[in-house]
């Protein structure tokens, strides 16, 4: 079983910043880079195929029809998958710990861009694209939010990525893992992110979106998602939409700009945000 330094949090034990003493900065973030390495290594033994699926493959050019065979090699897929998630997870706990382990709860808002900039290190090739860090300061106290992708194990589909934000809430000396994101934008990747004006005080909102791995052209889903300093809502999932887009912020919520393929010309979207979700104001063509 792959292990991280911090086993109390996998335990579900808090952990506070002064039990990091133990072990410099960069010791910590060397050994979680190592670790990663090591899990993302995994991912080829698992897309490795075993001599027994070589032969259903064999049998199935010959006659696929059969339930048992079909049923077999249903079950062989998804071992694979469940060993491919349970990577990931590894992966997203390592982070947990090392963050938990290394953030000063007095000093979050300078520790933001440290956070970016570590976590880049410690994923390396284990993350699709550059992560990105917040900051929610509120009368319920101060809270570290950090979106990055991890690569999945597949080249395409919804195990290709896994794309997550996590939260992480000062209480007194300890730094606490609060809530993630669902799945709802894994096997994407190119994810963007920007924060967004929020129309709740004490909350945080941001746009996300990104590319369908596998895609035969640029097929974008977006989101919009905000944290109160407990939990993520996600206040926006339109539909898909296909075509290459530019977007920029007003000051009461953004704008998508670019060619719509479906409709074959170029728009320009302006949306609002309000407390209870987006609204879309106007459409210039």
């Amino acid at each position: 079983m792959v292990r991280c330094f911090l086993i109390l949090i996998l335990l579900g034990l808090p952990v506070s910043f002064g039990q990091a003493s133990e072990q410099t900065h960069d010791e910590l973030s060397a050994a979680t880079q190592n670790t990663i390495a090591s899990l993302y290594r995994k991912f080829e033994g698992l897309r490795t195929v075993t001599p027994r699926e070589k032969e259903l493959q064999a049998a199935c050019a010959v006659n696929c029809s059969d339930k048992q065979l079909q049923a077999e090699m249903d079950g062989l897929n998804a071992q694979r998958f469940a060993g491919m998630e349970e990577v990931v997870s590894q992966m997203h706990r390592c982070v947990d710990q090392y963050i938990v382990r290394t953030v000063n709860p007095k000093r979050v808002n300078l520790h933001r861009n440290v956070v970016a900039k570590d976590l880049k290190q410690i994923l390396d090739k284990a993350a699709e694209g550059l992560p990105a860090a917040f900051v929610l300061n509120s009368s319920k106290g101060d809270d570290l939010i950090v979106l990055y992708t991890l690569w999945g194990g597949t080249v395409a589909g919804d195990h290709a990525t896994s794309v997550t934000l996590r939260s992480y809430k000062t209480f007194g000396s300890v730094v606490r893992l609060t809530d993630v994101t669902g799945n709802d934008m894994d096997g994407y990747a190119s994810v963007s992110v920007k924060e967004l004006h929020s129309p709740v005080p004490n909350e945080i909102w941001w746009l996300v979106w990104g590319q369908a791995t596998g895609a035969s052209g640029p097929n974008i889903r977006m989101r919009v998602y905000a944290y109160d300093g407990r939990k993520f809502r996600t206040m926006w999932m339109p539909a898909n939409v296909w075509g290459t887009f530019t977007i920029s912020l007003t000051e009461s919520g953004f704008k998508v700009s670019g060619p719509y393929y479906h409709e074959n010309k170029e728009r320009h979207d302006t949306y609002t945000v309000a407390p209870d979700g987006l609204y879309l104001t106007s459409i210039s063509k």
